[in-house]
């Protein structure tokens, strides 16, 4: 495989993750049911950002080339397990 192919992959996977982002982060509710909650959404925000760290550690190690998708692989399953024990409920 040439070295077209694998950039064009590359595309592809960040179009797919940010597609998968924007259509879980719009919002279904009407503007006046959102009035008030910003404390709730602080709360969320904070629940999530280590995932949302790690998907980006993972893509950032596999797109520049610093680690093998092998070495990726067992660094997001380490940090995976770590984030569910110490934000898991």
């Amino acid at each position: 495989m040439n070295r077209r192919h694998r950039a064009g992959d590359h595309r592809r996977i960040l179009l797919a993750v940010l597609w998968s982002i924007s259509g879980s982060s719009s919002a279904q509710a009407r503007p006046h049911d959102l009035s008030g909650q910003h404390a709730g959404r602080w709360a969320s925000l904070i629940r999530i950002w280590p995932s949302l760290l790690l998907i980006l550690l993972v893509l950032v190690l596999l797109l520049h080339r610093i680690a093998t998708p092998t070495e990726v692989g067992a660094l997001g399953a380490l940090l995976a397990g770590v984030i569910g024990a110490v934000f898991g409920g």
